[in-house]
């Protein structure tokens, strides 16, 4: 503030906040009705790795004038003008790797992930896991935010305990 007649407030403020996925896995095993054990189920269902980073920045900064002025009944009105500015940028990327269990699969869909994911499970025959890249196009993107905005205001006392206040904002 700058003095009792004049005041003068900014703010500015960055954040940022990231995300690193570095391997997630995910596993979906379904209990098999007839002996009750739980077994990777046939086709992709679920059993995916994921690897993904995204990366989100946002600067705001502000200023608000207030002049305040005596009117009637010694009664003090005030001014106000200020501005805004926002910038939001978002970038985010993810790769997606499916594993799908053939229905004819000759090792036991019952073992543990690392077991049945073992790569000597992995291959192109007819009885072998396949592992496939399904990464979407929508995985990848990059989003921006831009915001500027002014406003002016006029707080008029009408009586001590009654205030008209009106004003206007713009965008852009």
């Amino acid at each position: 503030r700058s003095s009792d007649l004049f005041e003068v407030d900014w703010r500015y403020s960055f954040a940022q906040a990231t995300r690193l996925e570095p391997d997630r896995r995910d596993y979906q095993y379904v209990q098999t009705p007839s002996t009750n054990d739980y077994a990777m189920e046939p086709g992709s269902n679920g059993n995916e790795r994921l690897f993904g980073d995204m990366t989100d920045k946002t600067h705001e900064g502000g200023l608000d004038l207030t002049l305040p002025f005596g009117i009637w009944s010694k009664l003090t009105a005030k001014a106000k003008a200020g501005g805004l500015i926002y910038s939001r940028d978002r970038d985010a990327e993810v790769r997606r790797f499916q594993y799908s269990v053939p229905s004819s699969a000759t090792f036991d869909r019952t073992a543990s992930p690392d077991d049945l994911f073992d790569p000597s499970h992995v291959g192109t025959g007819p009885n072998d896991l396949r592992f496939q890249e399904v990464t979407l196009a929508s995985d990848f993107y990059g989003a921006k935010m831009k915001l500027q905005a002014g406003y002016g205001m006029l707080e008029l006392p009408i009586v001590s305990s009654l205030d008209l206040m009106a004003g206007a904002r713009v965008e852009h």
